[in-house]
């Protein structure tokens, strides 16, 4: 499996780095972007960060990995109840179907699904889930 299959979308990981700005934590691989005099770009993921501007480097996007991904996903979501002050907990679960990875937050009994995203790459679909709780304001 190719580096490129264990990491994030380049286009996922602009929108994270977007989204979290300067709470984004490190990654351990980075999308690195050359431009040449001609103006092609080429695009590859290498290990650790690539400054700006060094040697023709337009660009160092973080790469986030599964283990990255994990570690900033909440384990499960709170949700109180307007009416009520009931608590519904939804837990953080990844299943696989055929063909794609499914990333949720389930809740027990009757609570249902909050949040539910396919993907063929794990990856891309925990960056999805994360994107979904930053964009709604689920998590800080």
């Amino acid at each position: 499996m190719n580096l490129e299959n264990q990491v994030v979308s380049l286009e996922l990981s602009k929108k994270l780095k977007e989204l979290l700005g300067d709470k984004a934590p490190e990654s351990y691989f980075n999308y690195r972007i050359r431009v040449y005099e001609d103006g092609k770009k080429k695009i590859s993921v290498v290990h650790g960060n690539i400054e700006k501007n060094r040697c023709g480097y337009e660009d160092s996007i973080p790469a986030y990995s599964l283990p990255e991904l994990g570690e900033m996903l909440p384990d499960r979501l709170d949700e109180k109840a307007q009416a009520t002050d009931y608590e519904t907990h939804y837990f953080f679960e990844i299943t696989k179907d055929v063909k794609n990875w499914e990333v949720s937050y389930r809740g027990s009994g009757d609570s249902g699904c909050k949040i539910l995203v396919g993907d063929e790459n794990l990856s891309n679909a925990m960056a999805k889930v994360l994107i979904y709780l930053k964009e709604n304001n689920l998590i800080k």
